[in-house]
Order: C-alpha cells, then structure tokens, then sequence
C-alpha cells in the first residue's frame, strides 16, 4: 500500500491537532508535517515532500493564496483548501481554485463535535486527489522545451 504524504497548512492549532488525530487512523496516510503559517511550510516544501497540502485560506504572514501560488511554482503538489467559512469567503476560494487548488471543504459544514464525518470527506478527497495528475504539473511538461539529440 503506497502512503500518502499529508501537510497540514492552518493558523489554529486546534485545527493542525484535529487533523492530526483524523489522519493517524488511516494505514496509508501519513502526516509529514504541519504549519501555522504559509512561510513554515514553504520553507518546508522539498523537506516534508508532501503528495497533497490542506491548507487553510486565511492566515497571517503571506496567507493562503500566495502560499498556494508558491506551492505551485516551487514544487506543484494537489492542493485542498479548508477554510472556516467559505461562504463569506467565497471569492477567494474561487480565485484559490482558478489558481490552482483541487477542492476545497468548509470547516463549518462539519460539527466540531463530531468529527467523524469531517474525516470521511476530507480522507475520501485525499485519496481521490491524489491519483488524478496534477494541472501545473503538466503544463510544465507541456512547457517545457523538446530534447535534442546530437548525432555525429
């Protein structure tokens, strides 16, 4: 079973340790790290080598949309935003999925209480996410210039 490489990319900390404990009871994915700001994740990027990002839109530091920007330029990787109210925030999720990201989930559709059903949603993209090719990778193949071969 291949493991899937989870970051986790939130300013709440109750939030990076909900996810923490929602992920650790799935065999195939593993939690390579987590961040409470984009600029800790990005300095982590090549480290943490992440398959997928959840990453929260609204933080401190540069915020969730450069962030994805950088995620993209630096090292594309699937993208799932996890926002606290995407109704109020809608016109950066959308701008967040014209940018890049795959999906996104509303953090307030789940109850805190019961965390369950967020974990089914948020495992069940993540597998699916993570099988599907990712768009900014290629267009860099498609960008990028054809070999040449020399002969003498």
């Amino acid at each position: 079973m291949k493991q899937i490489r989870i970051a986790v990319v939130d300013d709440s900390p109750f939030i990076r340790k909900a996810l923490s404990w929602m992920l650790a009871d799935e065999p195939d994915l593993t939690l390579v790290g987590t961040a409470a700001r984009g600029e800790e994740l990005l300095e982590n990027l090549q480290h943490w080598r992440a398959d997928l990002i959840i990453l929260d839109l609204a933080m401190p530091g540069i915020g969730g949309l450069a962030t994805l920007r950088e995620i993209l330029l630096r090292k594309p990787t699937p993208v799932i935003i996890l926002s606290d109210n995407l109704r109020q925030t809608a016109p950066a999720a959308v701008e967040a999925l014209h940018r890049g990201a795959l999906d996104f989930i509303d953090k307030r559709d789940f109850s805190l209480v019961d965390f369950d059903a967020l974990r089914k949603a948020l495992v069940g993209r993540i597998r699916q996410l993570v099988g599907a090719r990712h768009p900014a990778v290629e267009e860099r193949q498609e960008a990028a210039p054809p070999t040449v071969v020399r002969t003498r």
